[in-house]
């Protein structure tokens, strides 16, 4: 009996592996990392002002008056304008960390009450357009999005000469 609940279990780790049926729709229900700079609809989720909630922002430093966000399909250190669709208002966020809700199977952005706010949202989860502004992409360079009316160009960052 043992030895066939061994083999089974054996079996069922080769499938996973190969990416067999068990692994294969978790995998291609959860969104992906875009980095084309395209505007999303995504599912806003508010968190409370004491910072617990959906996912977790920087290592727990929250700061509810903040305009860090969090999503589980544009990269870290995105900018965005976020968009309410009812009412036309708006609000910038930076991305801090993408990943979470990692749970979830459609685009979601996670952000503090003063962008709620500043979206005229009472809290609850809603649907936004978010238009990314600039995007850093694998390479290390960064691609403006469709917030800026320049889509697809690349950015370039200029120093000024220390002297």
């Amino acid at each position: 009996m043992m030895a066939i609940r061994r083999i089974a279990g054996i079996a069922l780790l080769g499938l996973n592996l190969l990416g067999g049926p068990l692994a294969a729709p978790a995998l291609a229900d959860r969104p992906q990392i875009d980095r084309s700079g395209r505007a999303l609809d995504m599912q806003l989720m508010v968190r409370d002002p004491s910072g617990k909630g959906a996912g977790r922002l920087e290592r727990g430093s929250f700061d509810p008056d903040g305009d860090m966000a969090l999503s589980n399909s544009l990269p870290a250190g995105s900018t965005a304008r976020v968009t309410n669709p009812r009412n036309g208002r708006w609000a910038m966020v930076r991305i801090g960390r993408q990943g979470e809700p990692r749970d979830a199977e459609q685009p979601v952005l996670v952000a503090g009450p003063r962008v709620a706010a500043l979206l005229g949202m009472s809290g609850g989860d809603e649907v936004v357009r978010v238009a990314p502004l600039a995007v850093p992409q694998a390479d290390g360079t960064i691609r403006l999005g469709e917030g800026t009316g320049m889509s697809g160009q690349q950015a370039v960052i200029v120093h000024p000469e220390r002297g």
